[in-house]
């Protein structure tokens, strides 16, 4: 399958959101709705997904970046340190 070919980064990443929302499923009915241009399809997907909230507790934040300094540092110092 195309999604076996991808890096295991991407995988997970479109597992997460495969698991979140039936995309597939999701254009298949509108597709039954009536014959959406490619675009109009876009914009119905990406209008179902904004009213699906799945992403409203995965916005940014101030502490990620610093936690992800923080691993990034605490990693190096424990690498040079045992190796």
């Amino acid at each position: 399958s195309v999604l076996a070919k991808q890096s295991k980064v991407t995988q997970l990443i479109l597992g997460f959101f495969f698991e979140q929302i039936d995309f597939f499923g999701d254009v298949a009915r509108l597709l039954e709705e009536r014959d959406y241009s490619e675009q109009e399809l876009k914009v119905k997907m990406v209008e179902i997904i904004k009213e699906k909230e799945v992403f409203e507790e995965w916005e940014p934040s101030f502490m990620t970046p610093l936690f992800l300094l923080l691993s990034n540092v605490g990693i190096i110092m424990v690498a040079e340190y045992f190796l």
